[in-house]
């Protein structure tokens, strides 16, 4: 009855020792989504590449985000896109044109936003996140699933530098599971003060 006893103690403590050092392990990480949560706006520079089976296709341009307010993509220095009010509006800056159209229309540039994944933060069921090892940093890479019919954008995972909580880099996956699209971003700035007309199309 004692060797029982003593047994049954000895399981109890290697199990209560399994489920600390679990349960500790699994909040080493996460603290990434609560911080891109709690954005307010911010401002960087992006880097787009844009692969398919012929050629990789490159943009560059800068990206600003404001929680209330919307995105604007200044892109190539060719065209101005705000995404307000459920509306793209874009100017051509080569001619000086000015049009709108619903936001549905485009089906890539506005994936390219961090803003676009804060917001399946709140609603994706199938999210991920797991710590990777990449060029002598540490991330926290949170994978979600891009809600809609293109099938070349299906799964996404968004690389968060751990220790600062920056984003740097964003991969797209298509149907197959093959890399369709790999952002990357620098001179993150968080909760910058933006000026609100740059979210004003009567301002393009």
């Amino acid at each position: 009855m004692k060797k029982l006893f003593v047994l049954c103690s000895a399981i109890a403590i290697i199990l209560a020792t399994f489920l600390f050092i679990h349960f500790n392990k699994n909040n080493e990480y996460g603290d990434s989504i609560d911080y891109l949560k709690n954005l307010e706006s911010y401002s960087c520079d992006v880097d787009i590449n844009i692969k398919n089976k012929k050629q990789t296709i490159q943009y560059k341009g800068k990206q600003f985000y404001n929680k209330e307010l919307g995105y604007r993509f200044e892109l190539n220095k060719d065209r101005i896109l705000l995404y307000t009010n459920n509306k793209i509006f874009v100017k051509d800056l080569a001619n000086g044109v000015k049009y709108n159209k619903d936001k549905e229309f485009d089906k890539f540039y506005r994936l390219t936003f961090i803003g676009e994944y804060i917001c399946l933060l709140y609603t994706n069921e199938e999210m991920k996140v797991d710590l990777r090892d990449k060029e002598n940093s540490k991330y926290e890479v949170i994978t979600l699933t891009i809600p809609g019919n293109n099938r070349n954008a299906v799964k996404a995972e968004l690389f968060v530098e751990d220790e600062k909580n920056i984003p740097k880099k964003l991969i797209i996956y298509d149907s197959k599971n093959n890399e369709s699209a790999v952002i990357n971003y620098t001179n993150f700035i968080p909760n910058s003060n933006l000026d609100k007309k740059l979210f004003n199309p009567d301002s393009l």
